[in-house]
C-alpha cells in the first residue's frame, strides 16, 4: 500500500462548496481508499490505496466528490519536506504557503513584490511568503500565482503541509 496526500480545492474555504470532512471519508472509502484521515476542514486528505498513478487516484477522487483534486505521493511530500524551502526565511509577520500545481510547470524563474515572494518554484509546486498588510493579503497573493500558474493550483499552508507530512512517517 501506498501512502498519499490528496487536496481538495476549493471546499469549505470563502463561502465555496461547504462538505463536511466525515461525509468526505465516507465517499472516498468507496473507491476504495485505505486509512483515510481528513485535516483540518480544508479539504486535506491522507490515505493508503494500492493504485500507483496519481493522475488515476485524482480522476476516481474527482468523480466522486465533484471538485478539483490534485493528489501527491509519500515521496513527494517527504521530498517537499526535506527541502526545506523556507529554512533562510524571517518568520516575523509572514505566511508560508504551498501552492501545488496540476499542470506541469516549465517556468521556473522567481517573483517578489511588495508582500509576496516565491522562494521555490519546482515542476510540481511554488513555496511562497506572504507578509499581510492592506495591500496585500492571501487572496491577492492567490490571483498572481493563479495570473502565473493558472487556475488548477490548490495552495495550502506550510504548517498544513508538515502535520501531513507527520501522518506519512508513521
Amino acid at each position: 500500500m501506498k501512502k498519499y496526500c490528496a487536496f481538495l480545492r476549493g471546499i469549505n474555504v470563502g463561502g465555496n462548496r461547504t462538505i463536511k470532512m466525515q461525509e468526505v471519508k465516507e465517499i472516498l472509502q468507496k473507491i476504495p481508499l485505505h486509512n483515510i484521515q481528513t485535516i483540518l476542514a480544508s479539504g486535506n486528505v491522507y490515505f493508503e490505496s494500492n493504485e500507483k498513478d496519481t493522475s488515476i487516484l485524482e480522476k476516481k477522487i474527482k468523480t466522486v466528490l465533484d471538485v478539483e483534486v490534485l493528489v501527491r505521493s509519500e515521496e513527494e511530500i517527504l521530498n517537499l519536506i526535506q527541502r526545506s524551502p523556507f529554512e533562510n526565511t524571517s518568520i516575523a509577520d509572514q505566511k508560508f504557503y504551498v501552492s501545488f500545481l496540476g499542470e506541469k510547470n516549465s517556468d521556473f524563474s522567481l517573483h517578489k513584490q511588495k508582500g509576496f515572494e516565491t522562494l521555490y518554484v519546482s515542476e510540481k509546486e511554488v513555496c511562497s511568503t506572504i507578509s499581510l498588510s492592506k495591500e496585500m493579503g492571501t487572496t491577492e497573493a492567490m490571483k498572481i500565482l493563479e495570473k502565473m500558474y493558472g487556475k488548477n493550483i490548490t495552495t495550502r499552508n506550510w504548517n498544513t503541509i508538515q502535520k501531513l507530512s507527520k501522518l506519512l512517517k508513521n
